[in-house]
């Protein structure tokens, strides 16, 4: 039963109704009849794509999460073997095609993420402005990640300094995209960020007179000068 009919509609089991209902399936394996039913009757999402505030919803609801090794070792063993929904299969030419399509799309889509994501990593300019920040006692996150994103530095909580390398930035980087760059800045604004560019040049030559214009932009903005 859907919506208002469904008895338990507007309400959620407690923690300790979900604990016992976990217990009680335990250890319990359907039949291979029962397997067929419920793949026969679950439509799911085949055919269907998340929405990216489900995909966003679905992103946060696991941050933070830690698997137990318990649970590590569940999900293992339920793959391997004759559990594994591949075994004894082979993709065809045409899945393998669309896996290799998807996966270089990911991968063009998210370059500058897979380059550096490590808090602990810096490049050349952004340890320019690590120290700028040091110095100037501006608390501040480096690659820290907001949604898909992994911006160089947030301060201020809710302010965004991206560090544009002169290479990477260019027409000479086949992998650069202003379209796609607009679209990220867009995406981390509707998140609540402002977002500010420091292009390589300037990192190097007048870093402090633009963080004094961004800051200045951004207490006029907060309505605090």
């Amino acid at each position: 039963m859907k919506d208002k009919k469904n008895s338990f509609y507007g309400k959620k089991h407690s923690k300790e109704s979900r604990r016992r209902m976990s217990e009680s399936h335990k250890g319990k394996r359907h039949s291979e009849e029962t397997k067929k039913k419920i793949s026969k009757n679950h439509v799911g999402m085949k055919g269907k794509e998340h929405s990216e505030e489900a995909k966003e919803k679905m992103s946060r609801s696991h941050e933070g999460k830690i698997l137990s090794e318990e649970h590590k070792k569940n999900i293992s063993e339920s793959c391997r073997g004759t559990n594994h929904p591949m075994y004894g299969k082979k993709h065809s030419e045409r899945t393998k095609l669309k896996i290799a399509i998807t996966i270089a799309k990911v991968f063009e889509e998210n370059h500058n993420n897979f380059r550096h994501t490590s808090k602990n990593y810096f490049t050349g300019i952004e340890l320019i402005v690590k120290n700028f920040l040091e110095k100037h006692s501006i608390k501040y996150k480096h690659n820290m990640r907001v949604g898909y994103y992994f911006p160089d530095f947030i301060i201020l909580d809710n302010v965004i300094l991206e560090c544009d390398g002169e290479y990477w930035h260019s027409e000479n980087n086949k992998d650069y995209s202003e379209e796609r760059e607009k679209k990220r800045d867009k995406y981390l604004e509707k998140k609540g960020y402002l977002v500010f560019h420091l292009t390589e040049e300037n990192i190097r030559k007048r870093l402090k007179s633009l963080m004094a214009t961004i800051l200045r932009k951004v207490r006029k903005r907060n309505g605090t000068i």
